[in-house]
């Protein structure tokens, strides 16, 4: 008989690696002298980063008890996670830990953090000494973001992050004097939407910067700035070498301000600009190589990716790159892109049909793409395949397919495209027609899914059939996306064989109850998303009253508010 107190110590480290530090120092704390030593060793190591914020919040307190604030050097912290209030930075300050406890501290990412949070929180991060990475991720229903002059004079910081998951919030730089010139800041991201008058402000408080990331809009929400359709004038010098510029969707910045803008970036080395354009100067190379010529002389990479929508492709002048840089340009009736190659940056769109209008070139590597999205504007014929075939994606790790027939119609042309195996996410549906190649390709990749996304109910009830359920291999799936109405009470037993590890399960039903059986059946499950039409005149009352007549109450630990037809629970 195989015990497991026989293998050696190198051997149970290395298991333990496949455990979180909760898991961990639960199941083997306490066992014995050798196991404690072991932990200690691991969890002693481990402690150097800490992330808190996909923790389940019956871990986080748990988790606190145990981890020691001296061996921490990377902290994350988290107030929502799901649409729901976990509020892990308040706790972790005010029941468990003060700043001045985490003297060796070196990187801190706070998110879900709103506006005056973070002005309250400013003064205490003086207290770390050894702070050299702060990063704050925004609410997304914070509207404005107000940047202080004091979270630049945190003497230790050299790297400043400003993010957020999505929605309009403007980030607004304080102009109140006095200005204050701050040095030792060297990398600063701003994904938030900064207009380009609080840009100047911007590079006056920072004028040593080396690498600047920023979501740029030619919209203002500060009320002491005003702009018109005028084009913007910067001409602050800065020693800035690497610039970051995603446009902000349907912005009005036109290629006149992008090049006013960049007067302000004499020394400037590595460039690139993505975005959704309106103006067609941004496709015409010539433009461009008189700009960088004029402008940028010590520019030694410049990449991009531009789309625009609904132009005429005969409008846009992308052959005047032919003769300086390399580029592609794809472009059907809805929609033109063109960008460098080889490609440079991680999501992808391809919108079928599409036509290559760049000459003809040997297969191009786009090893740099993490994320693939196939949609089909219509199911006209094309010469799509000849396309394709020029292309390889070696790296994809989140692929979406939404309508790809007739231009994939089999698992062998998707596999000539992308390798399969790299793929953790995928998301599936829409369209009847590609019901089988969405089978195929479940039965040759399902062992490797994190998480599935499935938007056809057909697609869905195909599964069931006892040649696919004994096929398709789920086990490895965490989280499960189900984006049609369903849930028919006869294949519980059978969604609990397919999918038995799912922890996080979003679906839409037509009455709360046809959930319940669901929830009650999966052993995993630890966050549910639910839309149903019920929802829509209930309140937080009523769903409570829901539960305990139920017995789902026993069940949840927490839960959101009710937004429209949604909402969103935390199971024990």
């Amino acid at each position: 008989m195989f015990l497991f107190e026989y293998l050696p110590n190198e051997l149970i480290i290395n298991l333990f690696d496949y455990l979180d530090d909760y898991d961990r120092y639960v199941s083997f704390d306490g066992l014995n002298q050798r196991f404690d030593k072991l932990l200690l060793y691991v969890t002693h190591s481990s402690w150097f980063t800490v992330n808190f914020s996909n923790l389940h919040q019956s871990k986080f307190h748990r988790v606190c008890k145990f981890m020691k604030s001296e061996d921490t050097r990377s902290l994350t912290l988290s107030n929502y996670r799901h649409s729901v209030h976990i509020n892990q930075i308040p706790l972790f300050f005010n029941i468990y830990f003060q700043l001045d406890q985490l003297k060796y501290l070196q990187r801190l990412y706070l998110y879900g953090i709103d506006d005056n949070q973070c002005q309250s929180f400013l003064p205490k991060l003086e207290q770390l000494q050894h702070l050299s990475l702060l990063t704050f991720k925004c609410l997304t229903v914070v509207r404005q973001f107000n940047l202080s002059a004091r979270f630049l004079s945190l003497k230790t910081v050299r790297t400043l992050k400003f993010l957020s998951d999505g929605g309009q919030i403007a980030f607004v730089m304080d102009t109140s004097p006095p200005i204050i010139v701050i040095n030792h800041v060297q990398y600063l991201k701003i994904n938030l939407s900064l207009d380009i008058e609080s840009l100047n402000q911007l590079l006056i408080h920072l004028p040593h910067l080396k690498s600047l990331d920023i979501k740029l809009t030619k919209e203002t929400r500060n009320p002491v700035n005003h702009m018109d359709d005028k084009s913007l004038t910067t001409c602050i010098e800065t020693d800035i070498t690497i610039l970051t510029i995603e446009l902000y969707s349907y912005t009005r910045i036109t290629f006149n301000d992008i090049q006013e803008c960049l007067k302000s970036f004499f020394k400037l080395k590595n460039f690139i600009i993505t975005g959704i354009v309106s103006d067609r100067q941004f496709f015409d190379g010539q433009r461009w190589k008189q700009l960088i010529d004029t402008r940028l002389p010590n520019l030694e990479q410049f990449q991009f990716l531009f789309t625009i929508y609904k132009y005429e492709i005969t409008k846009l002048n992308v052959t005047s790159f032919d003769t300086w840089h390399r580029v592609q340009c794809d472009s059907n009736q809805h929609v033109t892109s063109i960008y460098t190659l080889p490609y440079a940056f991680h999501k992808q769109e391809l919108s079928l049909p599409f036509q290559s209008i760049s000459p003809k070139m040997k297969r191009t590597d786009y090893s740099r793409v993490r994320q693939l999205r196939f949609v089909s504007a219509n199911n006209a014929a094309t010469n799509e395949q000849s396309v394709l075939e020029n292309r390889c994606y070696p790296n994809i790790d989140t692929l979406i397919l939404w309508k790809i027939s007739p231009f994939l119609s089999s698992l062998n042309d998707l596999s000539n495209l992308i390798v399969l195996d790299t793929i953790r996410h995928l998301d599936i549906g829409y369209h009847a027609a590609d019901i089988q190649i969405h089978l195929d390709l479940l039965r040759q990749i399902s062992k490797n899914l994190h998480s599935l996304t499935i938007r056809n109910y057909d697609l869905f009830d195909e599964l069931w059939t006892l040649a696919n359920n004994q096929s398709i291999s789920c086990k490895t799936i965490k989280t499960l996306s189900l984006h049609f109405t369903y849930f028919n009470i006869k294949y519980v037993k059978s969604f609990c064989q397919l999918f038995p590890n799912v922890e996080e399960l979003s679906a839409v039903v037509l009455r709360l109850n046809n959930i319940c059986s669901v929830v009650k059946s999966i052993k995993n499950l630890i966050w549910l998303k639910l839309k149903c039409e019920e929802l829509k005149n209930m309140y937080t009352t009523d769903i409570t009253r829901w539960l305990i007549s139920s017995k789902m109450s026993k069940t949840v630990e927490n839960m959101s508010h009710p937004i429209n037809d949604e909402i969103h629970f935390w199971l024990k």
